[in-house]
């Protein structure tokens, strides 16, 4: 991840998710994958998320649709099995039909590994920091605040190598990135203004 933002010369974003096409949708050829995609989760998602669309190459490069979906997506076009000739993949998706319920009934009476993260109070578990957690990635960073740091410092590289290709003015968000802290805040969807006084950083006196 530390190379990849560097080398997209933008972070990632619900819109542009090359992190998952690239760290986890490679090595998959003539392998069956399995996910654990959900109808529900496409009813709740379905307001909030948007897809990339793209015109495929051939009829069937895309499994089922024309729009392009990442193994992880919830769509509710989604089935219990998928093919993709281009790529040479057969995605099974076995709880599709599964309700929130079903999910948390047979994680606590069949899973014997159970993953900490849950007991922190996360709902979901996967990359920290990725978009697609909303606001939970406050949560993550505030657990994990190494990762925060990378992140920033990716950024850091990721300015310097739009500087040296000339693409720091390119639009207004880029001309407000003044450092990889700025690229954090506004990729945290951050409101504050620059500048603006954090009542945290202060401690009550007397």
């Amino acid at each position: 991840m530390w190379n990849l933002i560097p080398k997209k010369l933008m972070p990632p974003t619900r819109r542009v998710r090359y992190c998952c096409s690239i760290l986890k949708e490679t090595g998959c050829a003539n392998r069956m994958i399995a996910t654990g995609v959900r109808w529900s989760e496409s009813i709740k998602r379905k307001d909030r998320e948007s897809y990339e669309v793209v015109t495929p190459k051939k009829k069937d490069a895309v499994c089922v649709s024309d729009e392009k979906m990442l193994m992880n997506d919830n769509n509710d076009r989604r089935k219990l099995f998928e093919r993709c000739k281009m790529k040479a993949k057969t995605v099974v998706n076995p709880i599709i039909d599964w309700s929130d319920y079903e999910v948390w009934d047979f994680y606590r009476n069949e899973c014997r590994c159970r993953n900490p993260l849950y007991n922190m109070g996360f709902a979901r578990v996967g990359c920290i920091g990725c978009p697609m957690a909303g606001k939970a990635r406050w949560l993550e960073f505030r657990e994990f605040p190494k990762y925060k740091d990378m992140y920033i410092r990716a950024f850091d590289r990721m300015l310097e190598a739009r500087r040296q290709k000339g693409l720091e003015d390119r639009n207004e968000t880029c001309r407000d990135w003044k450092c990889g802290e700025d690229v954090f805040l506004w990729w945290m969807e951050d409101k504050n203004i620059p500048g603006q006084m954090n009542l945290e950083d202060f401690m009550e006196v007397g």
